[in-house]
């Protein structure tokens, strides 16, 4: 904490002491401890810090680079890459000067959506997807119909999805991860080739498809 002093000064020679004089001082604040608070988002950083008995006012450095100075402890830093690392240091300031920095380093923002999200391959029980790579990832999440069925390496860019139901409609969908957190999940709706005619015998000769079976009964 910063303290107030009085510093008293006089000048002494052989024929005494002449006046005093008397001088504050106040010592450099504290440093403002932990971030309290951190919210991240795809483009944006809300960070938070305790306050400072003494402290007239905050400076918020990103990259060592002054983003803020003010008296609030709170600030959102915006117009962020997505999927990209901050480093952040904040300190107090009183009118003797700027105490000692508190630092918050390998802050990631979390990564997009993809770009793209297409059909690569359909079959009555398969579905291949193929999606643009994401900056930032480390990793993807895809999911069939809300569920998340299936946690993806980084880099990955292609799913097959199989023992699906011939002719049914699925709602796919991919999202990037990192160790902030996932992305926006990217939808794609796809629905499964239907099951092949049934091929029966033809009684004129032959085998091919029939528009209509007729069945007689026979009685004993």
């Amino acid at each position: 904490m910063a303290s107030v002093y009085d510093i008293v000064t006089s000048a002494i020679n052989e024929n005494g002491e002449g006046k005093t004089v008397h001088t504050g001082f106040l010592t450099l604040p504290d440093q403002p401890g932990v971030f309290t608070h951190l919210q991240i988002g795809e483009r944006t950083i809300d960070l938070a810090w305790n306050r400072v008995e003494t402290a007239i006012g905050y400076l918020l450095d990103r990259e060592l680079e002054n983003i803020y100075s003010g008296d609030d402890t709170h600030y959102q830093d915006a117009g962020l890459e997505s999927g990209s690392p901050y480093n952040y240091r904040v300190a107090a300031e009183n009118d003797t000067g700027e105490g000692e920095y508190s630092e918050l380093h390998d802050i990631w923002t979390l990564p997009s959506e993809p770009d793209s999200f297409d059909v690569a391959e359909v079959t009555t029980t398969e579905i291949t997807a193929h999606w643009s790579s994401v900056p930032g990832e480390e990793g993807y999440v895809f999911l069939v119909n809300g569920e998340e069925t299936e946690q993806l390496p980084t880099g990955s860019t292609e799913y097959t999805i199989t023992s699906l139901t011939a002719g049914t409609t699925y709602k796919l969908g991919i999202k990037a991860v990192n160790r902030s957190g996932s992305g926006a999940v990217k939808i794609l709706s796809v629905t499964t080739l239907p099951e092949a005619p049934v091929v029966v015998e033809d009684p004129r000769g032959g085998s091919s498809p029939l528009d209509r079976i007729t069945l007689s009964m026979i009685g004993f």
